[in-house]
């Protein structure tokens, strides 16, 4: 068996992009396991996938903060209108 050194960074995003995690790991026998090739580049060109990725990952997990946060306000601004029209506060004509 071959073995070479992998950033557990990498091996992190390959368990993401593959549906061998989750429940579905419980169903993978140790022979589809030795069956499964995995690319291995060089730890140079790891680091610098990894790194990519979390640069990008990183954004994308900002992005998708922010817009929770103004889902959160929107919702809020519509339990007050409907809380200040139901109340009579906002006369609807």
């Amino acid at each position: 068996m071959f073995c070479q050194k992998i950033l557990g960074h990498i091996l992190y995003y390959y368990q993401k992009m593959s549906d061998m995690h989750g429940s579905t790991m419980m169903h993978i026998t140790m022979g589809d396991m030795n069956k499964t090739k995995i690319p291995i580049p060089p730890l140079s060109e790891q680091q610098q996938i990894a790194t990519y990725l979390d640069t990008k990952c990183s954004k994308i997990d900002h992005i998708i903060a922010t817009q929770k946060k103004k889902i959160a306000y929107l919702q809020e601004l519509k339990q007050s209108l409907i809380t200040n029209v139901v109340t009579g506060k906002i006369k609807v004509s």
